[in-house]
């Protein structure tokens, strides 16, 4: 096969070593990483070229070249992902709690008129509040959707008007505790 024999020699380390074999044996790894890792293994022993132990691998000579040239000056650390960029996330977690929370309270005892919140009413209120400094409202619709909630439904049968319900429920309860005892 053409082609020149790869300056950069690859020593491992037996603790390098151990850490590679451990990733090209897992069935856990990812599989660029066990890819990352052969490469380094072929590499440590024996001196084929790179396009051969991409051939080895199932990936181009370039690929192999990079990760030997990484490897090299990083070691282990080298067969790492670098950090991606990428846009930060637009809103805290605390933020997102708060507009959540904020959904599944009665619009009127947010002194609102009406009885249900639209998800573009409650960007508006959100906003207003100053949770947030912009929102668009199908950013909350998301975020609703995957934490299933409806503000639509927010009167669920705890919150009953029956003036007698906690006598009603008080049955249900003991039922409950006495179940839960004998099981």
């Amino acid at each position: 096969m053409q082609g020149r024999h790869p300056e950069t020699s690859i020593i491992l380390s037996d603790k390098e070593k151990k850490t590679i074999e451990k990733i090209v044996g897992s069935r856990k790894a990812e599989v660029r990483l066990v890819q990352r890792a052969k490469i380094i293994l072929f590499s440590s022993n024996s001196k084929l070229r790179n396009q051969e132990i991409g051939d080895k691998v199932g990936c181009s000579r370039q690929i192999v070249f990079k990760w030997r040239k990484r490897f090299c000056k990083n070691r282990l650390d080298g067969l790492k992902d670098d950090p991606r960029s990428g846009h930060p996330p637009a809103f805290t977690a605390k933020e997102r709690t708060k507009v959540l929370a904020m959904s599944t309270k009665s619009p009127e005892s947010e002194g609102k008129h009406f009885t249900d919140w639209s998800t573009r009413e409650l960007a508006k209120h959100i906003v207003k509040k100053k949770i947030v400094s912009s929102i668009h409202w199908t950013t909350i619709s998301d975020w609703l959707r995957k934490a299933d909630i409806k503000p639509h439904k927010w009167e669920y049968w705890l919150n009953s008007t029956d003036p007698d319900f906690e006598k009603k429920n008080a049955g249900v309860r003991r039922a409950l505790r006495k179940s839960s005892r004998d099981v």
